[in-house]
């Protein structure tokens, strides 16, 4: 009975801490937001482990690759600053689909993102996405290991289910 009674307390400890990093895996998603909203290449960088990968699908535009910590802050970085130059904001959000945990440190994500342009407290542009992401979990926090993403349409944004994680 003492040795069940021992399992039974290893076992949900092992799931209050597996459910504990779910969830703290949705705050990268918020930080993701927060940085883009403060336009923070740095902070974006930072939530990329060092041998991350970033590959853009977009319809209408060539397929790109970034490899590389560093060469994503700098391609946030230019960005970032096309976006100051027009003296906008952004706003971003995501709606979380499904989310698979291959191994007590990697989870795939997949879900709809959906990208606000901002100009004078005005919606000037909208772009809808699909993600798929490997998060890698790494000196006790989630890091995005690939990141990849492609166009979607307003109606697949709106049908796809899931929470929403936004930053305010």
């Amino acid at each position: 009975m003492r040795n069940t009674l021992l399992f039974l307390a290893v076992l949900l400890s092992s799931l209050l801490v597996a459910q504990s990093n779910l969830s703290s895996a949705d705050e990268l998603y918020r930080d993701f937001s927060r940085a883009y909203a403060e336009l923070q290449p740095e902070q974006i960088a930072k939530l990329y482990t060092v041998d991350a990968h970033i590959i853009n699908l977009y319809d209408n535009q060539p397929t790109s690759a970034v490899t590389g910590q560093k060469a994503i802050r700098a391609f946030y970085e230019h960005y970032f600053q096309s976006v100051t130059q027009n003296q906008q904001q952004l706003r971003l959000s995501f709606k979380m689909a499904k989310r698979h945990q291959d191994e007590f440190n990697t989870i795939t994500d997949y879900g709809c993102f959906l990208l606000e342009i901002v100009q004078k407290d005005t919606v000037v542009g909208t772009l809808y996405g699909r993600f798929c992401t490997r998060l890698r979990y790494e000196n006790n926090r989630w890091l995005l290991q690939t990141d990849a993403a492609t166009t979607a349409t307003k109606s697949e944004y709106e049908l796809s289910s899931g929470a929403v994680i936004t930053y305010p």
